[in-house]
């Protein structure tokens, strides 16, 4: 008898010009064996094999079924197209005063044939509809190596180049990779991405999972993000994880970036908190400034904008957080950010830079699994920071916290202006902002409900 659970078909490239292809089959249970059959051939005619791991090297239609190590059968149909030959692209050399120029789906999948290149995309791209037919695999990874010191990222594997939307829009980006680790359109980015929207994202891993990058050194600016991601731990909305480069010394810059939808962790349970942030989860690199982005989004377990800092400090400025956070976790036990956590494990830091700036936390609900009021171990104030860290945070007070509802299990135990949140009522005054230090001017404008927006200019920075 079948089953229903899923059954995921996860392939090692989408480079499909090699004209071969290894899969992995994935699902709730350990997979013991699999017979295939191909193009309307009846699977019960079969051969069994021993595994979840095969190659494909033809084109066509394939049904596979599997068999759990409890003798649960499940099926799934897929196809394979092979390109036969590298596509060309629609112009340019791949400097960056002459971008490769990307108008297909195939086009865009080349991009890993040469991951220090620049690229211009000069039409939306749905990827939804592709020739390979097995969704998208991330460009880029963080592999290690060994050297004298002992291990070390292996920075060679990253995609390094610049990849400008120029205002479009790439649709359906679906990734399920549930035991594996950097997953986002690019596995470990160390380039630029600007002038990007990413739509309709939906991403499953393991840990280090950002719907532009799983682990990020470099700069992203104008870009969006809108769906849903799930995974172990270490889950933005933008990036993953943000960490030291070959260099060690160059910033990092995230500036006027959005993400919108679910982020939610498959390990949260009662005692483990997910490290989750609605731009990004952690951060390990030294020089990072997260500036002008909005989260807009139902996080599960972390959240704000930043999710923890590691052991670095960072600077967030004039940022917005809003949506909803639950946690299993009672209120004793967990650590929810309204911005994030921008402080330094070390407490010798002299960086004078760092800290939270003119933000503001507008979080409609907060939702502990129990607890009691008193047990709220964190400062609901404007940033939302344990007590023990308030030393360690920069003295700036420019940040603000309203509209907020704290409930413990399905009882509603704080409000903050509860009768603005009743009524969905923004608050926000243009003179407020901009006493924030907010631009209003050219980054900044407000909607018709007077929440701030970004206002769409395409970048000059390459």
């Amino acid at each position: 008898m079948l089953n229903q659970q899923p059954l995921f078909i996860i392939p090692d490239s989408t480079d499909l010009t090699q004209n071969t292809v290894q899969l992995r089959l994935y699902s709730s249970e350990e997979i013991s064996a699999y017979r295939l059959a191909k193009d309307g051939s009846a699977i019960n005619n079969a051969k069994w094999e021993i595994g979840s791991i095969f190659r494909i090297t033809a084109n066509g239609i394939y049904r596979v079924e599997a068999v759990t190590k409890s003798g649960e059968k499940i099926q799934k149909e897929f196809s394979i197209c092979f390109l036969g030959t590298r596509p060309s692209f629609s112009g340019g050399s791949g400097s960056a005063s002459s971008p490769f120029l990307i108008e297909t789906a195939s086009q865009l999948n080349a991009m890993r044939s040469n991951l220090k290149a620049h690229y211009r995309l000069v039409s939306d791209i749905d990827l939804a509809d592709t020739d390979w037919g097995i969704g998208w695999c991330p460009i880029g990874n963080l592999t290690f190596m060994a050297d004298d010191l002992g291990i070390a990222v292996d920075h060679n594997q990253s995609f390094s180049g610049c990849l400008d939307g120029s205002g479009h829009t790439i649709k359906n980006v679906v990734e399920i990779f549930p035991k594996i680790e950097n997953v986002g359109f690019f596995g470990y980015l160390d380039g630029t991405v600007k002038d990007l929207t990413l739509s309709d994202i939906y991403m499953v891993g393991n840990h280090h999972i950002g719907g532009v990058a799983g682990s990020f050194h470099g700069l992203i600016m104008s870009t969006c993000v809108s769906g849903k991601i799930n995974g172990g731990n270490l889950m933005g909305g933008i990036v993953g994880e943000i960490i030291e480069n070959a260099a060690g010394d160059t910033p990092v810059v995230v500036d006027r970036c959005e993400f919108e939808g679910n982020i939610s962790g498959s390990n949260s349970r009662k005692g483990f908190q997910n490290e989750i942030g609605g731009i990004a989860a952690a951060c390990s690199a030294s020089d990072t400034t997260i500036s002008n982005c909005v989260v807009n989004a139902q996080l599960e377990d972390s959240g704000g904008i930043y999710g923890i800092c590691g052991c670095t400090p960072a600077r967030i400025i004039n940022c917005l957080a809003r949506g909803r956070i639950t946690t299993r976790q009672t209120l004793k036990e967990s650590i929810v950010y309204g911005i994030g956590s921008a402080y330094s494990w070390d407490v010798n830091c002299e960086n004078p830079n760092w800290g939270v700036y003119g933000c503001v936390s507008a979080w409609s609900t907060i939702a502990f699994s129990s607890g009691k009021l008193e047990d709220l171990p964190y400062n609901f104030g404007p940033i939302g920071i344990p007590p023990q860290e308030v030393s360690l945070v920069s003295p700036n007070k420019n940040a603000f916290m309203y509209n907020l509802r704290v409930l413990l299990g399905d009882s509603p135990v704080f409000y903050q202006e509860k009768e603005r949140f009743e009524k969905g009522i923004c608050s926000l005054s243009k003179a407020l902002l901009l006493s924030m230090g907010w631009d209003l001017y050219t980054t900044w404008d407000m909607d018709e409900n007077g929440w701030p927006k970004l206002r769409r200019i395409k970048s000059t920075t390459m």
